[in-house]
């Protein structure tokens, strides 16, 4: 076993404290224009904030100028246009590139979720956790094709872990609200008790649609004796949850490291390259 130090993750002292209570968004009906799946360009307005993990906040964002947000597919994602210095050119400004996955189902008109999680030192994250409701963010898409194709021909496993569970919360939602009537699986896992995002939205799905099983497990739990969930690395649940591998496709989203054990893993289960599918998010 590795004596390295573990990254201090969410526990990290440097964390800012988390945003004070906010009253409940009361979402009214706007009014403007009817945006278009084509890609483009949209100034947005940061809506809401939600802080569901020390460092992983929702932001919720409204289209300035459009009654409803852009249509997309389930996994699709968009890209954050933020200005900084550029080095060169020291009086001058660019345009800093970031992509993050759309979180929010496409049934949900009334904003798009984005799932991030706070990078100390990095080049976006850090403004964007100065920003407040009101702030304006620019934005373009949406983009991408790690998608679920539909109708689904097989059942399906969900592998994400910290903040890669953000395109499956959107997919999920979409898939059993939409009738799908396969086995749905979905294996999460993070660090500790306090990392956990989306629980007891997937907990929801779960009591309202009998083929779909949440599973939630912890890398290092702070609280053994109480964690009521499974222990270990995502990629090691796999044969516990998956009955019968030849039924199955697979979506993977997290950083490369368990991206690839989990595709080990799934191969040595007897899963094709054609029935992996997956997005890294380092």
């Amino acid at each position: 076993m590795s004596t390295a130090p573990v990254p201090a993750g969410s526990t990290d002292p440097r964390i800012p404290a988390p945003l004070p209570p906010a009253p409940l968004k009361i979402w009214e009906p706007r009014d403007g224009l009817m945006p278009t799946s084509k890609p483009q360009t949209y100034t947005t307005t940061l809506d809401e904030i939600l802080q569901p993990t020390p460092d992983v906040r929702l932001f919720r964002l409204s289209m300035d100028g459009y009654r409803e947000p852009i249509p997309f597919i389930a996994g699709q994602f968009i890209q954050f246009l933020w200005p900084i210095v550029d080095k060169e050119h020291p009086e001058k400004k660019k345009e800093l590139i970031r992509s993050y996955s759309i979180a929010s189902p496409p049934e949900e008109r009334r904003f798009l979720e984005f799932c991030i999680k706070l990078v100390l030192g990095g080049a976006f994250t850090p403004s964007l956790w100065d920003l407040r409701v009101g702030d304006k963010l620019k934005m373009r898409g949406p983009f991408g094709k790690f998608v679920v194709h539909e109708p689904l021909d097989s059942n399906l496993v969900f592998i994400a872990t910290g903040t890669g569970i953000a395109p499956f919360w959107g997919m999920i939602y979409h898939l059993l609200k939409s009738g799908a009537q396969q086995k749905i699986v979905l294996i999460f896992g993070v660090r500790y008790e306090v990392d956990v995002v989306y629980e007891q939205e997937f907990k929801k799905l779960a009591a309202e649609h009998p083929n779909f099983t949440p599973v939630f497990t912890l890398s290092r739990p702070q609280e053994p004796a109480t964690w009521w969930g499974e222990s270990g690395y995502v990629q090691n649940l796999l044969e516990k949850y998956v009955d019968d591998p030849k039924t199955y496709k697979a979506l993977i989203c997290g950083l490369t490291t368990m991206i690839d054990q989990s595709v080990e893993k799934l191969k040595a289960l007897g899963f094709t390259p054609d029935h992996i599918h997956y997005e890294r998010y380092d």
